[in-house]
C-alpha cells in the first residue's frame, strides 16, 4: 500500500490501521508519490488530489503504473475530477474521511478484487489482468487493447487477420485499423518497458524481449474465464 497525503498525522494514523494486512510506504508530495510508483508499485494507492509539486490528477496521468485499487481524496468534487478519476483508474472518491471508515472501504475493495475472477465478464477479465501487469489506462491504445483481448477470446483460430483491427477501429470509433495497430503495439511497448520482471514472468516465462501484439493478446485471452 502506497499512502499519500500532506497531513503527516493523517498517514501515520492510516499507517497504522493497514500495518498488518500491508507492506505500507508514504510519502507527503506528488513527485515522490511518482517515484514510489514506480519503483515500490503498490497494489493499494490511497492518494489525496491536493499535493505541492505535482498534483494527484498528474501523478496518476504520468504513471507508467497504476495500482489495481486507488482511492483519491478530495476536498473539492466537480464533473472534471469525477470524470478524470474514472477515466485513471480510481474505484473510490472521498470527501475528506475518517481512517475507521478509510479502513472498511479498502478492504471491502480489496475483497472484491481478490474474488473478482468468479463473477467477471471477459473485458473485466481483461482489465484486472491488464492492471496486474502494470498498463496504464491512459493511452489511446488501452481501450482498444481491452477489445481487442476478449474479441480474440471468442475466437482463438484467427491470426489477427485484415478484419481484426478494423473491427476493434469500429468499436471504438477510431480511424482504422492501421492506427489501432499501432496504437496497442505502443502501449504493449510502454508497460514493458515499465514492467515487474516477476509478475510478467508468470504471463510470459523466459520471455526477453517485448511479446508482438499476437502473442501478447493471445496469451491474455488463454487466462480468462467465460461465466455463463
Amino acid at each position: 500500500m502506497l499512502i499519500v497525503d500532506t497531513d503527516e498525522s493523517f498517514v501515520s494514523a492510516v499507517e497504522n490501521v493497514f500495518a498488518r494486512e500491508f507492506e505500507v510506504q508514504t510519502c507527503h508530495d506528488g513527485e515522490t508519490a511518482l517515484d514510489l510508483l514506480v519503483g515500490f508499485r503498490p497494489h493499494v494507492l490511497i492518494l489525496n488530489l491536493s499535493l505541492p509539486y505535482k498534483d494527484g490528477l498528474t501523478v496518476l496521468q504520468q504513471s507508467p503504473y497504476t495500482p489495481p485499487i486507488i482511492l483519491a481524496i478530495t476536498n473539492y468534487v466537480s464533473t472534471y475530477i469525477q470524470r478524470s478519476c474514472a477515466n485513471l483508474g480510481v474505484g473510490y472518491l472521498l470527501l475528506s474521511p475518517k481512517v475507521s471508515a478509510l479502513r472498511v472501504r479498502v478492504m471491502d475493495m480489496v475483497n472484491c478484487y481478490q474474488s473478482a475472477d468468479s463473477g467477471m465478464d471477459l473485458r473485466a477479465q481483461t482489465v484486472l489482468h491488464l492492471h496486474i501487469l502494470g498498463f496504464p489506462t491512459h493511452p489511446i491504445g488501452y481501450p482498444q487493447l481491452c477489445e481487442a483481448i476478449p474479441l480474440f477470446f471468442w475466437n482463438r483460430e484467427q491470426i489477427l487477420n485484415a478484419e481484426f483491427y478494423p473491427t476493434i477501429a469500429a468499436i471504438c470509433r477510431s480511424t482504422n485499423g492501421m492506427a489501432v495497430e499501432r496504437s496497442i503495439r505502443t502501449l504493449i511497448e510502454k508497460a514493458w518497458n515499465s514492467r515487474d520482471a516477476m509478475i510478467w514472468e508468470k504471463y510470459f516465462p523466459n520471455c526477453t524481449k517485448c511479446p508482438s501484439n499476437k502473442a501478447f493478446i493471445a496469451a491474455i485471452a488463454s487466462q480468462l474465464e467465460y461465466n455463463e
